[in-house]
């Protein structure tokens, strides 16, 4: 079985990209009147400042979350042969469980939302957004070594 990004976390992103680009002509339009009404206070080097940051920072974002659309179309997890396949287009990374040192769930309102895999090497993978997650978490327990922490 395939494990893919869900619909609801493109939905979830986009809401956030949106959310963010708000808030940012929100604080634009306060700090441009409020350089209207005490230019001393805050000045035009200020107003520039916060329009300059805001604007590149949701540039990037914006550009962020189009590379990560184009990403997850090619992107998938694949449990095979006591291991995990993680498909990238063509290029193709097997996660096998000697190397799995800790699995921790996070959950919310009861429903598991990550799962952050701790590598023996001291890195760390996330996985969240999928379909179903309990599934991918099955996947994940049946691959694992006898002793491995899941908590």
């Amino acid at each position: 079985m395939a494990f893919t990004i869900g619909t609801a976390e493109v939905v979830k992103r986009r809401k956030n990209i949106f959310l963010g680009l708000f808030f940012s002509v929100g604080l634009i339009l306060l700090t441009g009147l409020m350089n209207g009404l005490d230019a001393g206070k805050y000045n035009d080097l200020l107003l520039a400042s916060v329009v300059f940051f805001l604007v590149f920072a949701n540039i990037i974002n914006g550009f962020r979350y189009i590379q990560w659309l184009k990403l997850i179309k090619e992107h998938r997890i694949e449990e095979r042969d006591g291991a995990l396949d993680f498909f990238k287009g063509e290029s193709k990374s097997t996660l096998k469980p000697e190397n799995i040192h800790k699995i921790d769930l996070q959950q919310k309102k009861g429903e598991l939302v990550a799962i952050t895999i701790r590598l023996n090497i001291g890195n760390k993978i996330r996985l969240e957004g999928y379909d179903d997650m309990d599934g991918l978490l099955a996947a994940l327990k049946k691959i694992t070594q006898e002793g491995t922490l899941i908590t």
